[in-house]
């Protein structure tokens, strides 16, 4: 599954924070946004041979006015097989770039994670294009998802600089997100997200 879960981190760079769409006359309240569930061709037995299986990453992103932002995300493939990922947006701007028409490598970079008072060094992969970091490590997704659940400051440092990551805390769209991925919900794939997985196909594109 190592195979797996590289591409669950290339797919959660790849994936853009929906736009907002409070009026401008309104302050931005800071909470959770959902992304659209989308599904893909993954390797895992076999990496770069055949796509072995489909999966569905779904996710919540913070939508804080101000500062860097917190993603994580849910996989599930068809075999009822699921994990959780998280990415820190630093820059929200650089995050919603279009993707560069050569491939950018992510970089490895080992920063510090600051939650509520507690500093741990993390390996993580860093897109510069789109100036997101992904743990490597799925605790630190989970230890990210918990700070989330008890309110708890995150803050990292990399390369010298402090940045503040934002957390609401929990809201409903963040609390509809645990219960629908299974990481959090007590393991429970339920049919219909199966179905819309399993029904998927390649697009057939024109010449």
């Amino acid at each position: 599954m190592k195979a797996l879960s590289v591409l669950f981190a290339s797919v959660l760079a790849g994936l853009i924070a929906a736009p907002n769409c409070a009026a401008e006359s309104e302050p931005l309240k800071s909470g959770w946004e959902r992304d659209p569930g989308k599904i893909y061709f993954v390797d895992s037995a076999d990496p770069g041979k055949k796509h072995d299986q489909r999966a569905m990453v779904f996710s919540v992103v913070t939508n804080s006015p101000n500062g860097a932002r917190l993603r994580i995300s849910c996989q599930v493939t068809e075999e009822g097989h699921f994990s959780l990922a998280s990415g820190l947006e630093l820059d929200p701007a650089k995050a919603k770039a279009a993707e560069p028409k050569r491939t950018v490598r992510p970089q490895k970079r080992t920063v510090k994670l600051l939650i509520d008072g507690t500093e741990t060094p993390i390996s993580t992969l860093y897109n510069a294009h789109k100036s997101i970091l992904m743990p490597t490590q799925k605790s630190v997704s989970k230890t990210l998802f918990n700070a989330v659940v008890q309110a708890q400051p995150i803050a990292i440092t990399m390369q010298g600089k402090s940045i503040t990551i934002a957390n609401p805390g929990p809201d409903a769209v963040f609390e509809t997100f645990a219960q629908e991925c299974p990481v959090s919900n007590g393991g429970q794939v339920t049919d219909d997200v199966l179905a819309r997985i399993k029904d998927y196909s390649h697009p057939v594109l024109g010449k």
